[in-house]
């Protein structure tokens, strides 16, 4: 499902557009149009109460699951792609985080400007369901960005970083964070760091 918005540019044509699984479609800063999953991705046989133990099948991205985590950069890459889709890459992933779509700005948090760990998952608790607080969306519409669990960005080794903070990242659950946070090597795991899906629009 694509949801069209007042600076997305339209996708009606977009042969993907009856996709199961929520997504945003945006213009890049290269001027090319990406859509972006409006929730982390989830394992196949994911619950409101459980991860899921399925690494095998591609992802889902909808709300209220527990998303997947333990997984490395490549494993989360590995499931986009067999999905039919990549991960995001660090300018679309803060585009849709601090709402100004094709340029640097935007708020520093998904939710604004003001650090307020009550709106994200990032007040040190546990992971939490897909979507579950609803002012943890961002003015695209994408949720959990901030805070919940990092997400693994870049399609490249050269450009992975996990984004957007944990539930336990009280401070670092900014748009930006990532860019000198790479606080865990591609190769490793952790109960912290999920994932979400992006594909070139048209594809």
């Amino acid at each position: 499902m694509c949801v069209l918005l007042p600076f997305a540019f339209a996708c009606g044509d977009d042969a993907l557009q009856n996709l199961p699984d929520p997504e945003i479609c945006l213009t890049a800063r290269d001027r090319s149009q990406f859509c972006i999953e409006v929730y982390e991705s989830a394992r196949a046989d994911a619950t409101e109460t459980s991860a899921g133990v399925d690494d095998v099948s591609p992802p889902v991205a909808k709300p209220n699951l527990l998303p997947w985590t333990q997984v490395t950069w490549d494993g989360a890459r590995n499931a986009c792609v067999a999905k039919g889709k990549r991960l995001c890459e660090r300018e679309e992933w803060m585009d849709a985080c601090d709402g100004v779509a094709a340029e640097e700005g935007g708020t520093k948090y998904a939710y604004g400007d003001e650090r307020d760990t009550s709106i994200c998952n990032a007040d040190g608790g546990g992971v939490e369901r897909t979507g579950q607080r609803v002012g943890c969306k961002s003015t695209p519409g994408t949720f959990d960005q901030s805070g919940n669990v990092w997400e693994w960005t870049g399609n490249s080794a050269g450009t992975a970083a996990p984004r957007g903070g944990s539930y336990a990242s009280t401070v670092l659950h900014e748009c930006k964070s990532g860019d000198a946070n790479l606080f865990i090597p591609v190769t490793q795991k952790s109960v912290e760091v999920g994932f979400r899906c992006c594909r070139d629009a048209g594809r």
